[in-house]
């Protein structure tokens, strides 16, 4: 499924083809629950920036609706499913469920790799550090429009950044490219140095990635607390809560390579474009306005994110791990009270039937 305008939709059939209902149905319910209820129950499950939906609906819709709806409706045997039609007319379609086992003994931590069948659908996490570099970066060359040149990047985790951004921008120069795609759509961050180095590439003044981070407690002694035994009993008023503000070298003014890009920057994301990938979104586009974005909101935050410093605690009575942030990280936005993902100047949506860059190129002169 896909969601478009809060709406859902077939995005692909799985397994056999049933001609009951096509690509590109909207779900009006399932089981007598609308997408609203649908939304509320599910949605909550899923941990965002801000209050922006953009990242969740991403989730939803590379997976994690089917798992979601199966554990809070467990019982369940068979769907009726209304649909609306392409004539815009009601049909319902009752389904049977289909049963399929899996098991799983990887660690699902952010920037782990989670490959679950979920219902037909191949599932995987954000970024894979397990990937070679050579599938996370990907460049293209065209040769009906040789002014133009696609970079895709999969996630900032690769560690050849520095020989290839030098080896890149060095081609890019040979080839006199005058319109450089950066596609960083599904990009779920990574290291903070690999976006300061290729943002150096990229910007034509001084620059930030980002403005500070900051937290409510000491992180010395909070990871101190966290060292003792686990049989120790913790307790937490005895770590002081006041404002602490860290500055690290990702906070640093930042200055750009002399053999910087000096064509013409097109950025394309969307809601699965978070962390890191989303501040180096809005590092660019603020600090080089003349950056044209493409695609849908980002799923990280345009103020910034939760991040920086996180440990995992095993709460004692369920031994369920709490993934903790212990820090917030100050983007380079003007605004700090913007609870929303950055908005592309072109708005293309996002209902994860693939489309080409041509929505691009036409607005490319």
């Amino acid at each position: 499924m896909y969601i478009n305008d809060n709406k859902l939709y077939v995005k692909r059939l799985i397994g056999k083809i049933d001609t009951a209902f096509f690509s590109g149905y909207q779900i009006i319910s399932i089981n007598g629950e609308n997408k609203q209820q649908l939304f509320r129950k599910i949605r909550t499950l899923i941990s965002g920036d801000g209050r922006s939906y953009s990242y969740k609906n991403y989730k939803l819709e590379i997976g994690e609706f089917n798992r979601l709806y199966e554990l809070t409706h467990p019982s369940e045997t068979a769907f009726s499913v209304l649909f609306k039609t392409f004539s815009r007319k009601d049909k319902l379609v009752t389904l049977a469920a289909r049963v399929e086992k899996y098991h799983s003994n990887k660690d699902t931590s952010a920037g782990q790799s989670i490959n679950l069948p979920l219902n037909g659908i191949h599932y995987t996490n954000n970024f894979d550090n397990n990937l070679p570099d050579s599938l996370i970066h990907h460049i293209t060359y065209l040769k009906d429009k040789p002014s133009i040149a696609i970079l895709q990047i999969k996630s900032f985790t690769y560690t050849d950044y520095l020989s290839f951004h030098k080896e890149l921008f060095k081609s890019l120069h040979q080839r006199n490219i005058k319109d450089l795609i950066i596609d960083i759509r599904n990009n779920g961050g990574g290291s903070d140095y690999i976006c300061i180095d290729f943002l150096k590439y990229l910007m034509n003044d001084n620059f930030y990635f980002t403005k500070k981070d900051e937290g409510v407690v000491d992180l010395k002694i909070f990871n101190s607390w966290l060292s003792q035994k686990e049989s120790d009993k913790i307790n937490l008023s005895r770590i002081e809560h006041k404002s602490y503000t860290i500055m690290y070298d990702a906070n640093k003014l930042n200055r750009p390579y002399k053999d910087s890009f000096k064509g013409r920057i097109h950025l394309l994301f969307n809601g699965g474009t978070y962390s890191a990938a989303s501040l180096f979104a809005v590092a660019l586009k603020t600090q080089q306005p003349s950056t044209n974005t493409y695609g849908s909101e980002t799923g990280g935050g345009q103020a910034g994110c939760d991040g920086g410093e996180i440990v995992t605690i095993k709460l004692p009575q369920t031994s369920l791990q709490l993934r903790l942030p212990l820090l917030w990280t100050y983007s380079v936005c003007k605004d700090t009270n913007i609870a929303r993902g950055l908005i592309p100047d072109h708005l293309i949506s996002s209902n994860w039937i693939d489309y080409t860059y041509l929505s691009v190129f036409k607005q490319i002169p």
